[in-house]
């Protein structure tokens, strides 16, 4: 929530008819509810915010950036000490991973990683839309999703004037 205002607050400030976007993550259901998020999402949507969500932690979409996964994860720790993430970061020369490391894009950006994570992510997110519960179909609801890579798609399209993935 406290983003999603932000947000409103900054684009106020301006007459530019800029695309905002948000970027958070679930981290748990027990941390935050359904109701939450659901809340968020609303007053983005009536402000014409963006959300670029992944479910259940940002690290999903890091790992879909060296293998595809449809793995459900509890929590962050749970990705972490479940999944092949630190491995993978391993392989690339980040040995101790930290949400912080200055590098880690420049990493996952080489051989491909951003193309190969916004084709798994489009992969991921139509496999679970398609086994979703009925009623049960908004992003705070799929584990795993994240749709983090409209936003790179989106970047890549003002760059080049094109109109964005998310506006019709």
């Amino acid at each position: 929530m406290q983003l999603v205002e932000v947000a409103i607050e900054h684009k106020k400030t301006t007459t530019k008819n800029d695309i905002y976007w948000v970027v958070f993550d679930r981290e748990s259901i027990a941390k935050y509810s359904h109701s939450l998020h659901l809340e968020a999402r609303n007053l983005a949507n009536k402000n014409n915010i963006e959300i670029g969500f992944s479910n259940v932690c940002f690290e999903f979409w890091l790992l879909i950036h060296m293998e595809y996964s449809t793995a459900s994860y509890d929590s962050c720790s749970d990705l972490l000490a479940q999944s092949n993430l630190k491995s993978a970061l391993k392989k690339r020369g980040i040995d101790n991973y930290d949400k912080g490391f200055a590098y880690l894009f420049d990493t996952l950006k080489n051989d491909s990683g951003v193309e190969r994570a916004i084709k798994n992510a489009a992969k991921v997110n139509k496999s679970v839309l398609e086994s979703a519960e009925s009623g049960k179909d908004l992003p705070h609801f799929l584990n795993p999703y994240t749709d983090v890579h409209d936003l790179f798609v989106d970047m890549d399209n003002f760059i080049n004037n094109k109109p964005s993935v998310r506006k019709k």
